[in-house]
Parts: C-alpha cells; structure tokens; sequence
C-alpha cells in the first residue's frame, strides 16, 4: 500500500473520530481533543529532547504534567471560587519556575535553551487545543458546531488540496530552505479551495455572513500554512523527517496538527474583532 493511500485512510478514519465525538456531545469533543492534545504534546517533547543528549526521563514527565494540568485547567477554571482561582494561577507559575530550577541539576550546556523549548512547548501546544475546546463547547455544554466544524473543514480542505495541488502543479518553492517540497502553487490551491469550502460552510452555519467566512478562511489558511512551516523548521533543526510515525502516511500528530495549532488563535483573534466591532455575537 503506497503512503498516498494510506495517507487517504488514515485521514478519513480520524475524521469520522472527530466528527463523531462532535456530535456525541461536548464531553465526548472535549475528550476527544484532550487525548489529541496529549498525545500532540508529547510527540514536541520527544521532538526537543533530541537537542540535547543529557534528557533525563524526568523531565518529559514533568512537561507533559504541566501541559495536561494546563490543558484541563483552561477548560474547568470557570467551575472554581475567585479564591481557587488565585491559588491555580499561582501554582501554574509555579510550575513553569519548575522548569528553571530542574535545569539546575541536570548540567547541560544550553540551560536556557531547553527551558525557553519546554515553556514554548506549553503555549505552543495544550494552550491552542484548550483554547480550541473553550471556543467549541457553549456556556450550555452544547458544542458550537459553526465554530468547530468550521475551523477544521477550513484546516482540512487547506491541508488536503495543498498537498494534492503542490503534487500535481507545484514548481515554484513557497520556502525552500526550510520545507523544499511546499510550492507556491500548493499555497494557491490550497487558498482556492479553502475559500470554496467557506462559501459552502456559510450556507449551512449562517452565524457569519459569506464575506465573514472567506475572511476567515484566509487567516486560516495563512497562519495554518506558517504553522507547517514552522514545524517543519522545528524538525530540520534537529534533523529529523517526522515528529512520530503513529499515523500511517502522515508521521505523527504534530505532523497532522502544526497547522491547526497555529491557526486556533489566528481565529480566536479573528472572531474576536468580529464580536468587538458588532459583527459577531458570541
């Protein structure tokens, strides 16, 4: 079986996955990209301690507690006191400080290095799903279904018919010193394309008008794009070709999600300018 084909399946399997827990409810979504998010953070976290060859275990656990406290913190804050509120902020603090002072006892050369990639991480990473959980799920634990299909038909459509137009049509490289296979004609396709989709999301989620929804689907498609980018730059700096290989024809999560991870504040910001000028009520 050749990667394109298992690329298909594999894309199909984890999309009927997500839809599914969509329309299950808000708890089903929300775990559902919890366990992505986990498993996404994890894979960066293996990523950076390739830089070094002094990586205790230790800290990999250590990160990825944090990532989940930070994850399930986001989403559950609103269910706490003012008081509770002030001592889980607290201890967030804390828990990133945590990472300055492990790096006392571990004796590597660039200290810094791997405490600014393991805090990075955090934001990087579970900050962009929770934030992607917090704008799906309503105060009535309904799922905003506009927003969270909408998001991810417009990730989707982009990521698919750029690869598929820079394979057919690709010549000119978008950004050859850091991903030589990404062609401007695949950024193009990919825009085309994402832009249909947003025209036809319109029809079905009214929430925003047609010009709202192409606008949106160019801040999509640019931030998703310097998400991938970004991620492959990642991966060469420590040369590597893939952040896993637990997806068959994509690699990893982080491989599927770079461009998601990026493209979630892009939107948030997006609508929120929406809602700011009247546009938009959330």
């Amino acid at each position: 079986m050749n990667n394109l084909v298992l690329r298909i399946i594999t894309a199909l399997i984890g999309a009927a996955v997500i839809i599914g827990s969509i329309f299950w409810g808000a708890w089903s979504f929300a775990i559902v990209f919890m366990v992505i998010a986990v498993f996404t953070h994890y894979e960066y976290i293996k990523t950076i301690r390739n830089t070094t060859n002094k990586s205790p275990k230790f800290e990999l656990v250590y990160s990825l507690f944090v990532g989940i406290y930070f994850l399930v913190i986001r989403n559950t804050i609103h269910l706490f006191d003012y008081a509770i509120f002030d001592l889980i902020a607290d201890f967030w603090i804390v828990l990133l400080v945590g990472f300055i002072i492990a790096e006392l006892f571990y004796n590597r050369e660039n200290p810094f290095q791997q405490i600014g990639l393991n805090i990075l991480g955090i934001y990087y990473i579970p900050f962009a799903f929770a934030s992607f959980i917090q704008m799906g799920v309503a105060p009535d634990l309904t799922v905003n279904l506009w927003i969270v299909i909408g998001l991810l038909f417009l990730v989707w459509f982009n990521d698919s018919f750029a690869y598929f137009a820079g394979r057919l049509f690709g010549k000119r490289k978008l950004f050859e010193r850091i991903s030589p296979k990404k062609t401007w004609e695949g950024f193009w396709g990919g825009m085309l394309m994402t832009i249909g989709c947003s025209i036809g999301l319109s029809f079905l989620f009214p929430e925003l008008s047609t010009m709202q929804w192409v606008g949106w689907s160019v801040v999509v498609v640019i931030s998703a794009t310097l998400g991938d980018l970004a991620e492959s730059l990642l991966k060469r700096s420590i040369h590597i070709k893939d952040s896993g290989s637990i997806l068959p024809g994509h690699g990893g999560f982080l491989d599927r999600f770079d461009g998601f991870v990026i493209a979630v504040p892009f939107s948030a910001l997006y609508l929120e300018v929406l809602v700011y000028f009247n546009y938009l009520n959330l």
